[in-house]
């Protein structure tokens, strides 16, 4: 059994309920915990040789050691802390000084947990370069490290790290809640009694379409895949301190895409092969394997790309199949499935989990989060990264952080990392369109939107099918009146201020238009 050392410094009451949770957590995966609110439950009194010399002896001896990184624990191994206060983990810390000095620098069995993001900006320049761990995101993974068991997924729950015991590379998973309906048509066709090869989730930027494929990939039985591959064309995330570049790892073109999934099957010499040849050596290679890919990002690709993708995925031998994830239309609506808004109850649970790891989130009230919920359209990106703005800079309440998003600094902008991409895309019915329903408060008809638009009924109703795919613009059920995606207004008015201008000069001359023919004493006429 794998036996670990928690160290970390006690400033309150909810940090110490943290760390005393996580510790439980681990136990049920089989590991031995050394922490010092477990030594006092059976020794009421404390160590009788005193609690330097029990944390001096497991900081130096204990197999692993997992450091809860705080600003005030970062504060001790610096010796920078004020004097007289945490001296226990000041004792912890100096050991481990030690320890990393004593391995010339390389430690393999010490390593940071974060509960918050924000802690990060605290590591000392001497432990800053290794790996650490989000207590939460990348829990399954800390149990590996620590050779435990893989964790139950009641230990885990739906917001830890992947939580599935088929080998795989998939990447930590965000705090998940709801979309039982699409995990349902997933888990449906990955069924191996399904004649599909598996699904498509299409939808807007910040849907979360790689957090849903992640889960229904965690949600597979055991025996029904032999391994589990994810492969991302992603070139950028964003947290909450900004946009981070991943160009660096980033696979581009579908001959990478083909030769990273070579790699990933073991079948390196496909990669040498004539490139017209890998889609169908890929296949021979899967052949006889019950494997799930996950193809992520698509969107990257060019649409003839993307054509040969779906028609590979077609073709998968029996026993395996995929799931692709694309901010475009791919294959067909038969394997199609729309990411939306999340639920308003989902929204509720997501703010709940991410308030455990937020004081300033923690205090705010439903009636907030719901405003919130409402101004971030049910994003769950944008929903994350504005509940992660509170509590940093100047944004004190949640207000603070939705006016914060609607003006946000270059590098850190969501709403330029959610639609910037598309803007560029936009043909001018489809430009004219958006424009023309920013300025409709209610449902506005397709007549309507024309009008304003100045532009063919017919020529309107295609574009605004066309942005309904992009999950920008939200239809009726009968496709008879259309709204805009909260959010992607604000974000017009910044890219294409000269279209709003003329848009609104033209409602403008409409409006005195209408008036003039129909107000004044044409009581019958008002209605027009």
């Amino acid at each position: 059994m794998a036996k670990v050392f928690i160290s970390y410094r006690q400033t309150d009451e909810p940090q110490r309920q943290r760390v005393r949770d996580f510790a439980e957590r681990l136990r049920k995966c089989g590991i031995d915990v050394i922490l010092d609110q477990f030594f006092l439950d059976q020794n009421p009194a404390g160590p009788n040789d005193g609690w330097d010399k029990w944390s001096s002896d497991n900081a130096l001896k204990t197999e692993f050691v997992l450091i809860v990184g705080t600003k005030a624990w970062f504060e001790c191994f610096e010796k920078s802390q004020p004097p007289g206060t945490g001296l226990g983990a000041a004792c912890e810390a100096d050991d481990l000084r030690h320890r990393i000095y004593e391995g010339g620098g390389v430690i393999s069995d010490i390593r940071i947990i974060l509960f918050d993001d924000s802690n990060a900006n605290h590591i000392p320049p001497k432990i800053k370069r290794y790996h650490r761990f989000d207590a939460t995101r990348d829990f399954a993974n800390i149990v590996r490290w620590l050779n435990g068991k893989a964790p139950h997924p009641a230990v885990t729950s739906a917001n830890s790290s992947p939580c599935t015991s088929i080998p795989h590379n998939l990447p930590s998973l965000q705090p998940f809640f709801g979309r039982e309906e699409e995990l349902r048509k997933i888990a449906d066709a990955l069924d191996p009694e399904s004649r599909t090869w598996g699904a498509v989730i299409d939808g807007a930027g910040g849907m979360g379409k790689t957090s849903l494929a992640v889960r229904a990939a965690c949600d597979a039985p055991p025996d029904a895949f032999d391994k589990i591959v994810f492969v991302t064309l992603k070139s950028r995330d964003l947290d909450d301190d900004g946009v981070r570049d991943l160009s660096g790892f980033l696979i581009s073109g579908i001959n990478e895409l083909f030769n990273e999934l070579a790699r990933e099957l073991g079948s390196e010499q496909i990669t040498k092969a004539v490139e017209k040849e890998r889609p169908r050596l890929l296949l021979g290679a899967l052949r006889n394997t019950k494997t799930l890919l996950i193809l992520d990002n698509l969107e990257s690709l060019l649409k003839s790309e993307r054509d040969t993708v779906f028609n590979f995925v077609k073709r998968l031998p029996p026993g395996c199949k995929a799931i692709l994830t694309s901010r475009v239309r791919i294959g067909s609506a038969a394997e199609e499935l729309i990411l939306e808004k999340l639920s308003q109850e989902a929204a509720l649970q997501t703010l709940a989990k991410l308030a455990e790891g937020n004081p300033a989130l923690a205090r705010t009230n439903d009636a907030e989060r719901l405003d919130l919920y409402r101004e971030t359209g049910g994003k769950p990106l944008l929903l994350r990264w504005t509940a992660g703005q509170i509590g940093r800079g100047s944004c004190v309440t949640l207000t603070d952080a939705i006016k914060y998003l609607r003006s946000c600094p270059e590098g850190n902008d969501p709403l330029e990392f959610i639609f910037g991409d598309l803007v560029e895309d936009f043909s001018e019915a489809e430009t004219r369109a958006l424009c023309a329903l920013t300025y409709f408060t209610l449902p506005a008809k397709v007549e309507h939107i024309a009008t304003i638009a100045e532009r063919d009924e017919a020529e309107t109703e295609d574009a605004l099918k066309s942005l309904i795919n992009r999950s920008l613009v939200v239809p009726s059920e009968e496709l008879k009146t259309f709204t805009l995606v909260p959010l992607v207004a604000d974000f017009l008015r910044v890219k294409k201020p000269e279209v709003l201008r003329e848009t609104g000069d033209r409602l403008e001359k409409h409006g005195y238009a209408l008036a003039t023919e129909n107000g004044y004493e044409k009581h019958d006429r008002f209605p027009v």
